[in-house]
């Protein structure tokens, strides 16, 4: 089992969300980002994303067995996901009243189903967002 102290040490909170380091660290490799410019996409994210509510077929079976692969690895609070332009940000519930959630990780949307996610987001904003 993995030790998930240093990977959910917070080390800055949005309005709407704690981000983890490691998902700070997630989001300055996968995607290029520097701190303000993340934190201003994730609670975009958290808002506006898609969630598993306006996915079907292939796409919405891949991100249920995505969350169901987390929770194999400790995680013990309810993992949730939103697709946000051609990205995937994995958010855990904070059980505690009071407290935020948390971005544990955000990663790219696998190519052979970029297409599906465009297409659900365009269905339901007109447009891709990001």
């Amino acid at each position: 089992m993995i030790d998930l102290t240093e990977i959910t040490e917070t080390i800055t909170e949005t309005k709407n969300v704690y981000i983890t380091r490691h998902a700070y660290e997630r989001g300055k490799e996968r995607l290029g980002l520097k701190k303000k410019a993340f934190e201003r996409i994730v609670d975009k994210a958290y808002l506006n994303g898609l969630g598993s509510s306006n996915l079907s077929g292939s796409l919405y079976t891949y991100f249920q067995n995505k969350i169901e692969y987390l929770g194999t690895m400790g995680h013990t609070e309810r993992q949730f996901f939103r697709i946000y332009g051609e990205n995937i940000f994995v958010f855990s519930e904070n059980n505690r009243e009071g407290f935020l959630p948390s971005l544990v990780t955000v990663m790219h949307i696998p190519t052979e189903l970029k297409g599906r996610a465009i297409k659900a987001q365009k269905a339901v904003y007109g447009k891709v967002a990001g």
